[in-house]
C-alpha cells in the first residue's frame, strides 16, 4: 500500500525545492543536534536511570553470513547507495535514542515519529527527564513546542517556535557557527562515506529483520560540499572523519545508524562530552502525516539565531 503523505505548506518556506533545502542543512544532522535536544529537555542533568536497551547497538542475534548485502559486491558501493534505496520507500517510522555524557553526568533523550524522505518532512516527540518536546519539519522550516512550563519564554505567548533551517545554514556557512538539525538529513550521511573505509562486521537480526552491520567513516569535506566554513567547524570539533555504523536490510535500506561523537579537547568547554545517537527506521511505506502548526501559534526566532 502506498504511503499516505500529508504535508501542509505554511507559505513561509524558502522557495527552494526539497533537495536544495536538504542540501543546505545536511551538515546539521541529528547526531549533532542530540546535544541541543539534551540541553532543551534536561539541562544536561542526571539521567533518569531508564534502561538503555534501545541504544545499545550490540543487541540482537549476530553471526557471520555470506547471504547478506555486500556478499559478492563492493561493500563501499553497498553502503554509499543505501540512502537512495532507503528513499525509494518514501516514508518510514523513526525511533532515536541520544545519550550525552558530560563529565559525571549522563542524559538520555528518546524520540519517536515519522519521516518523509521525499520532501524532508518529519515529526518527532522527544522525551527526557520527565519532559517532552514535539518537533516538526515542514518545507525546510523547523517547529518546536517546548515543555509546557517553558513556553512562557516564547515571544507573544505563542505555543511553538519556528526556525528557517536554510537561513540558519547560510549563516553557519558564513560564520562557522553552531548548527540546527533537520532529521531528514541524517540518512544522507551515507553519501559522504569515505571510499575504502568500510568494514563489514557481520549479520544481525534487528527489530525482527535480518541486517548486515557495517563500520564506516564519513568524510567531512565530502559531506559539506561547497560549504567550507561548516566543514572547517566540524573538522575543528571532531576531525576530518566521523565514525558511523550502519545496519542494512536485504534490500540495502538503512535499518539502523549509529554515531558516537566526542569533541576534541578544548571544544565544548574543557569538559569531555560524548554524544551517541542511534536511529532506527522501521515500517517503510507507513502513513506519514506532518502538518505545520497554526500560523497564529508560532513565533519566528530565526533572526535571533542568525543575527
Amino acid at each position: 500500500m502506498r504511503a499516505r503523505r500529508l504535508t501542509r505548506r505554511t507559505g513561509s518556506g524558502t522557495g527552494a525545492g526539497p533537495a536544495s533545502r536538504r542540501g543546505r542543512t545536511t551538515i546539521a544532522a541529528l547526531a549533532v543536534a542530540g546535544l541541543a535536544a539534551c540541553t532543551a529537555l534536561t539541562g544536561c542533568g542526571s539521567d533518569d536511570g531508564s534502561d538503555d536497551k534501545t541504544d545499545k547497538a550490540g543487541g540482537g542475534k549476530s553471526s557471520e553470513s555470506p547471504e547478506t548485502p555486500g556478499a559478492g559486491a563492493d561493500q563501499s558501493q553497498v553502503v554509499q547507495t543505501a540512502y537512495e534505496k532507503t528513499a525509494e520507500a518514501e516514508t518510514a517510522k523513526m525511533r532515536l535514542v541520544t545519550k550525552t555524557s558530560a563529565g559525571s553526568k549522563d542524559v538520555t533523550v528518546r524520540g519517536e515519529g515519522v519521516i518523509d524522505f521525499d520532501d524532508g518532512a518529519s515529526k518527532l516527540r522527544l522525551s527526557g527527564d520527565g519532559k517532552q518536546l514535539e518537533q516538526r519539519v515542514v518545507d525546510g522550516v523547523l517547529f518546536q513546542q517546548p515543555p509546557k512550563e517553558e513556553r512562557k519564554q516564547i515571544p507573544g505567548g505563542k505555543q511553538w517556535i519556528k526556525v528557517d533551517l536554510a537561513k540558519v545554514a547560510e549563516r553557519n556557512d558564513r560564520s562557522g557557527g553552531d548548527q540546527i538539525s533537520d532529521p531528514a538529513a541524517s540518512a544522507q550521511y551515507t553519501k559522504a562515506i569515505s571510499d575504502g573505509k568500510v568494514k563489514k562486521l557481520g549479520s544481525q537480526e534487528l527489530n525482527g529483520v535480518r541486517t548486515t552491520r557495517y563500520q564506516v567513516s564519513i568524510d567531512v569535506d565530502k559531506l559539506a560540499g561547497p560549504h567550507k566554513a561548516e566543514a572547517a567547524q566540524l573538522k575543528k570539533q571532531f576531525g576530518r572523519h566521523l565514525p558511523m555504523e550502519l545496519w542494512l536490510d536485504d534490500d540495502g535500506r538503512i535499518r539502523r545508524q549509529q554515531m558516537e561523537l566526542t569533541p576534541k579537547q578544548g571544544e565544548m568547554n574543557a569538559q569531555r562530552v560524548t554524544a551517541r545517537t542511534v536511529i532506527d527506521f522501521t515500517d517503510y511505506g507507513t502513513d506519514a502525516e506532518v502538518e505545520a502548526p497554526p500560523r497564529g501559534q508560532t513565533a519566528d526566532v530565526t533572526n535571533k539565531l542568525t543575527g
